[in-house]
C-alpha cells in the first residue's frame, strides 16, 4: 500500500523537476554528446589578463585562417632598419617558401592546425600539417610546440611552429613562425595576417578645447583674435586670397555621417548603447577597434620619409612571436635559437594606436615640478616606464630651475586603455600631453605663437576635409605666459637622454611639436653653442622632434615599448640628422 502511494508522488516529483530543467537543456535535448552547438556554457569565453571577460567568440567550433602571407619588409625599408632599429625586422629566408598555407582552428578539440606545401628549391614539394594544442582560456591563444601530425615526420626533429593569436574574438590578428632544417642549419619565416605597412606618424592628438585655460599674466594681454585662415589649392594652379571663416564649419550631414567614422564607439556585440560612467573612459579589446585608415605611401613619399628627420614612419611592425620550447620532437637546440624576451611588466598590450593598458599606474594630481588637472577625467594612467618618467623628469628639471611655475601634464591614456576621447593614440599607457614650460603660472595649456587654422587634406570621396592648427610660418615663438627656454631645453634632453633600462638607452621614440617651435628651438641650441654631433644628448634631443600640426600649445611625449612581450612599437625614423 505504502509503495502504491509513493510511486504517483515520486513521478509528479519528476515532471516537476524536468519542468524546471534549464531551457539550454532542453534545446540539446536529443543531440549526441559531442555534437553540441559551442556556446559559453561549454568553453567560456577567455579573460583579458587582466581580469576583465573578453567578448564572445565570433566563430563556432572550427575557423579556418587562409589569409596568412609572408610577412615581408621592402629591402629598402629593411636595410634602413638594419640601422637604426634592427628589432623592428623578422628573419626572412628565401632558402623555403610555404604555398597554400591556413590555419585551421577547432576550439572545442582545442587544436590548431597549420598546412600547406613546403617548397624548397632543388628539391621535391613536400606537404605539410603541423598540428598542437592549446588553451581556449588562456589570452592569448599561443602554441610553442607545433609538430608534424605524421609521427615518422615529427620524429625527424626538422619541423616546428610557433603560433599567437591575438584575439580570441575572431582570431584575426594572427601569426604563425615556422622553423625549417635545411642542410643542417635551422631557418625560419613568420606568416601572419597582418601585412607590412608604413606611413608617415602622427600623435592621434585632435582639437581638445578643455585643455585651454586662461594663464595668469602680469599686465599681459592674450594677442588679439584673427580668425582661421583656410589655404586652398586651385585646379588651375593660380593664386587666390585665403578665404577667412566668419563662421565656424559646419557640422557634417546625417548623410556624411554614415559614411565618415566619427569617434568610434565601445564594442557591443548587442549593437545597443553602452552604458558608461561619468569621466570614465570606457576600455575596448584590441580586436573590437577599428584600426585608424592606413594608405600606402607613394614612392615620392617614402623617399621623403627615408630623408628626412622631421619626419618619424609608423611601421605595422611583425607580431613577436613566441619562443619555440623544446620536446620529444624539437629541433636540437631550438631553445637557444634567440634570447627570452625580458622587460617591464605586462601593461602595455598591441600598439599605441591600438591597444590596452593592463594595471595601469596613476600619476598624482601633483608633484614636484608638475601639475595634472586631468585626474579629475581619469585620463592620468600610464605604464609604469611612463609615469615613472614624467615624475624623474620634472622633478629634475624642478631642481635645475626652483621655485618656476609647474609643468602641466595633460592626457596619459585610461585605466585600462582603449580609446580615448580627442585622441586616436594614447591607448597603451606609453604617450602623454604635457604643455610648454612657462615664464607666468598656467593651469592649461597656452599657444606659444599667433597660428592659424588651414586646411591639411582636401575632401575626396567618402572623407571630410581635414584642418590642422599650426604656427604662423616666420612667427614670434613666445605665447602670452613667456616660454621658459632654459627649462624646455632640459625638460626635452632630460626626457630624451634619461638612462632606462631600454636596450639602446633610448626610451623617446617622438615628441610631436610644432614645426615653428622646432626651428626656434634650434636656433636657442645653436646660440648655446652646444655640440649637436651625432650621438651627444643635444642630438637625441632634436631629432625626436617631429614636425606635426594642432602640437603649437603643448608637446605629444611617446614612449617605446616597455619590453613586455606583446607590445608592439609604432614609430621610427628612418633618416639621419637633426632636422635644424
Amino acid at each position: 500500500m505504502a509503495q502504491r502511494i509513493l510511486s504517483p508522488a515520486i513521478f509528479i516529483v519528476a515532471l516537476l523537476f524536468v519542468g524546471c530543467a534549464p531551457a539550454g537543456n532542453s534545446e540539446r535535448a536529443g543531440k549526441p554528446v559531442g555534437q553540441t552547438d559551442f556556446s559559453t556554457d561549454d568553453i567560456p569565453p577567455p579573460p583579458q589578463p587582466d581580469g576583465r571577460r573578453a567578448a564572445p567568440l565570433a566563430f563556432k567550433d572550427e575557423h579556418t585562417v587562409t589569409k596568412l602571407p609572408t610577412y615581408k619588409i621592402p629591402e629598402k625599408i629593411r636595410e634602413r632598419l638594419k640601422e637604426v632599429d634592427p628589432s623592428l625586422l623578422v628573419p626572412e629566408t628565401k632558402a623555403f617558401d610555404v604555398l597554400n598555407q591556413n590555419l585551421n582552428i577547432k576550439v572545442k578539440s582545442k587544436t590548431l592546425t597549420f598546412t600547406g606545401v613546403l617548397r624548397i628549391p632543388g628539391k621535391q614539394d613536400e606537404a605539410l600539417e603541423l598540428s598542437c594544442s592549446f588553451n581556449p582560456s588562456d589570452v592569448p591563444w599561443v602554441c610553442t610546440d607545433m609538430f608534424p601530425t605524421d609521427v615518422k615526420r615529427a620524429e625527424e626533429r626538422r619541423l616546428q611552429a610557433t603560433v599567437k593569436c591575438l584575439d580570441p574574438y575572431s582570431c584575426t590578428t594572427l601569426g604563425l613562425e615556422l622553423f625549417v632544417v635545411i642542410d643542417g642549419k635551422t631557418l625560419s619565416k613568420v606568416f601572419q595576417t597582418e601585412p607590412f605597412s608604413i606611413r608617415r606618424a602622427e600623435s592621434g592628438d585632435g582639437e581638445d578645447e578643455e585643455a585651454y585655460e586662461p594663464p595668469v599674466t602680469d599686465q599681459q594681454q592674450q594677442p588679439a583674435y584673427k580668425p582661421p585662415v583656410i589655404e586652398e589649392s586651385t585646379k588651375d594652379g593660380a593664386y587666390r586670397p585665403p578665404k577667412v571663416l566668419e563662421k565656424p564649419t559646419p557640422a557634417p550631414t546625417q548623410k556624411d555621417q554614415s559614411r565618415i567614422p566619427s569617434e568610434p564607439r565601445p564594442h557591443n556585440h548587442m549593437h545597443k548603447e553602452a552604458e558608461v560612467e561619468p569621466n570614465v573612459p570606457t576600455p575596448v579589446p584590441p580586436s573590437a577597434v577599428e584600426a585608424d585608415e592606413e594608405e600606402d605611401v607613394s614612392e615620392e613619399e617614402l623617399d621623403e620619409f627615408m630623408n628626412d628627420p622631421n619626419v618619424g614612419v609608423e611601421i605595422r611592425t611583425p607580431m613577436r612571436m613566441p619562443n619555440p620550447t623544446a620536446g620529444k620532437y624539437s629541433i636540437p637546440g631550438i631553445e637557444k635559437l634567440r634570447p627570452q624576451v625580458s622587460g617591464g611588466p605586462q601593461q602595455a598590450i598591441g600598439r599605441h594606436n591600438s591597444g590596452r593598458l593592463i594595471k595601469g599606474k596613476p600619476l598624482p594630481a601633483k608633484g614636484e615640478g608638475y601639475i595634472c588637472p586631468r585626474v579629475s577625467k581619469n585620463t592620468h594612467y600610464g605604464t609604469n616606464l611612463l609615469v615613472d618618467m614624467i615624475q624623474k623628469v620634472s622633478a629634475s628639471v624642478e631642481r635645475l630651475s626652483p621655485g618656476k611655475p609647474p609643468v602641466v601634464v595633460h592626457d596619459l591614456s585610461g585605466p585600462t586603455g582603449g580609446r580615448l576621447s580627442g585622441h586616436r593614440s594614447h591607448q597603451s599607457g606609453l604617450d602623454v600631453d604635457i604643455g610648454f614650460p612657462s615664464e607666468k603660472p598656467t593651469s592649461g595649456f597656452w599657444p606659444a605663437c599667433a597660428s592659424s587654422r588651414v586646411l591639411s587634406r582636401p575632401a575626396s570621396k567618402g572623407r571630410r576635409a581635414t584642418y590642422t592648427t599650426r604656427c604662423n610660418k616666420g612667427a614670434t615663438i613666445d605665447g602670452a605666459p613667456g616660454l621658459d627656454e632654459a627649462r624646455f631645453w632640459n625638460y626635452l634632453k632630460t626626457f630624451t637622454c634619461t638612462d632606462t633600462s631600454a636596450k639602446d638607452g633610448k626610451v623617446v621614440i617622438a615628441i610631436f611639436l610644432d614645426k615653428e617651435i622646432k626651428r626656434h628651438m634650434c636656433q636657442y641650441v645653436r646660440k648655446l653653442g652646444e655640440s649637436t654631433e651625432k650621438g651627444s644628448c643635444a642630438y637625441k634631443a632634436l631629432q625626436v622632434l617631429k614636425h606635426e600640426g594642432n602640437h603649437h600649445h603643448h608637446i605629444h611625449v611617446r614612449l617605446k615599448c616597455p619590453g613586455n612581450e606583446d607590445c608592439h612599437e609604432a614609430t621610427v625614423t628612418l633618416a639621419d640628422g637633426t632636422g635644424c
